[in-house]
């Protein structure tokens, strides 16, 4: 392996690291939240706090946030978000 190689492969890992930043980014300022979501749930202040103690404190679990319109079609769905 050559040195171009390995400066390229470093390179795509820092995009990919870059991009899942920037799309974090737009999910905390388009959603108020970071994590999967259905719709454009909207949470208060306290919610917020809540949420992000149950994402630290049950790191092994997914959370999903379904906006309110949404929430008849993510029950309907919800076998395929495992």
């Amino acid at each position: 392996m050559d040195l171009g190689t390995i400066t390229n492969s470093t390179n795509a890992v820092g995009n990919t690291y870059a991009a899942k930043e920037t799309k974090q980014a737009d999910e905390v300022r388009k959603y108020g939240v970071t994590g999967k979501t259905i719709g454009q749930p909207k949470l208060s202040e306290n919610a917020k706090k809540y949420y992000e103690e149950l994402k630290s404190k049950y790191q092994n679990m997914d959370f999903i946030l379904v906006s309110n319109d949404m929430k008849e079609m993510a029950k309907a769905n919800a076998g395929s978000f495992c």
